[in-house]
């Protein structure tokens, strides 16, 4: 075990730091592939506070707890991984890590304060997985991928404090991770189904 000092620490950001290199990687990948608001807008006002009220309902989430076997289930990043596959891996990734930043910080991080910065890039990473699967292949793939990555976000604390004492949590955060997952899949199918069925309005109005 590396403890909680330094050494267990640089190994922490030695991985958010792979993880930050892959957030960018994937991201030119779904950019020469898929469209995004950021690719076709930029930072603009649309964008901003798209950014804004997404990030605030992440944070909101954290207060929302669904009751569980062995833990309950914070919605702290379902806004994030519908911003992903709504709008793009940018303002994905920004909801997704900001919105960590905030539910920790209005739960009291003050403990684990340091392993913040790595939380908020695996966050990003989980939902870029998460909307580049969706896309590339359905969203069961994209939850499974989602689900996966965000879930290694407990493995820096198998380094530094053992198996032994992280397997309890292994299962609850897989569970957590998952519903994330599934409520903005929810959320991104009927959003969607809205705006196809509007579309379809729209057109026979014009016949």
């Amino acid at each position: 075990m590396l403890g909680q000092g330094v050494l267990g620490l640089s190994v922490t950001y030695l991985i958010g730091l792979v993880m930050l290199v892959l957030v960018f990687a994937f991201g030119k990948m779904w950019d020469r592939k898929y469209t995004s608001e950021f690719k076709k807008a930029g930072w603009s006002s649309s964008i901003v506070a798209k950014i804004a009220i997404l990030v605030a309902v992440a944070a909101a989430g954290g207060f929302i707890s669904i009751p569980g076997p062995a833990a309950s289930i914070k919605l702290d990043s379902t806004a994030g991984y519908f911003a992903s596959i709504m709008f793009g891996w940018q303002v994905g990734g920004i909801v997704a890590a900001f919105g960590t930043f905030f539910a920790n910080l209005m739960s009291g991080f003050s403990g684990w304060a340091a392993m913040v910065p790595y939380y908020m890039i695996n966050m990003a990473l989980a939902v870029l997985a998460y909307g580049y699967i969706s896309k590339r292949f359905n969203l069961v793939a994209g939850m499974i991928a989602g689900t996966i990555v965000n879930t290694l976000c407990i493995m820096p604390w198998f380094f530094m404090l053992g198996w032994v004492t992280m397997i309890p949590i292994l299962i609850p955060q897989i569970v957590g991770s998952f519903v994330n997952c599934f409520l903005a899949t929810v959320a991104y199918k009927a959003i969607t189904a809205a705006q196809d069925r509007k579309k379809t309005v729209d057109i026979d109005m014009v016949e």
